[in-house]
């Protein structure tokens, strides 16, 4: 990251815009492993951290797909897309993959 990012950053936490974090992790996986699954790009959702949002909303070893109706696609930098403009504070719904059926379901989370 260069140091002209890094003081954007600074200046949108400053001014209490979020950066995209709903309280959880956020991993990229593997395309065999979603292609095996027959599973879309996508996110997987780790451990939600204690007291947010996401432990609330029990988004916890999920595959997440979109964040309102925006598709993650299946990097970073696709959800960053997906989450551009979102404020501390603003409620989304994420559409969710999880247990053995993989049908989507959908969480509302609060952006810290």
């Amino acid at each position: 990251m260069g140091v002209d990012r890094i003081r954007a950053v600074l200046g949108e936490l400053r001014d209490s815009h979020s950066i995209g974090w709903f309280g959880a992790g956020l991993l990229v996986p593997p395309p065999q492993l979603l292609r095996r699954g027959r599973l879309p790009e996508g996110l997987l959702v780790t451990a939600a951290a204690a007291g947010t949002s996401a432990e609330s909303a029990g988004v916890e070893e999920v595959l997440m797909i979109a964040v309102g109706d925006r598709p993650v696609g299946g990097t970073l930098a696709g959800y960053c897309k997906a989450v551009e403009g979102v404020h501390s504070g603003d409620a989304r719904v994420l559409t969710v993959i999880t247990g053995p059926r993989r049908r989507p379901k959908q969480v509302q989370v609060e952006f810290e």
